[in-house]
């Protein structure tokens, strides 16, 4: 299912900031794929294409086995990226909010 034209920019700037666990340890310009948050209790429902975080593939798949049993420690790490994304997301979304 596609998203609205504003979620799909936001998702490809967020993936363009490449992975933010690798830049997190030091690792710049690491091709990442989209991480869906959950945080906002979405789990089970629509998920929220403007809470994505930008994970490389191995983090991606090794972070969500470990992250899911994390408990409250999933939601402040997400919340983490969540931070550093609106901060730094190059869309045109995340700028006009940064910019108000």
């Amino acid at each position: 299912m596609m998203g609205t034209k504003a979620e799909e920019q936001h998702k490809d700037g967020v993936a363009g900031m490449g992975c933010l666990r690798c830049l997190e340890l030091g690792h710049e310009d690491t091709p990442a794929e989209i991480h869906h948050c959950h945080t906002g209790g979405l789990m089970g429902g629509r998920r929220d294409d403007m809470k994505v975080a930008g994970l490389c593939p191995w983090h991606h798949r090794w972070l969500k086995d470990s992250i899911d049993k994390m408990g409250k420690e999933r939601t402040e790490i997400e919340n983490r990226w969540l931070n550093y994304v609106a901060e730094h997301c190059p869309c045109f979304t995340c700028k006009a909010a940064r910019a108000a």
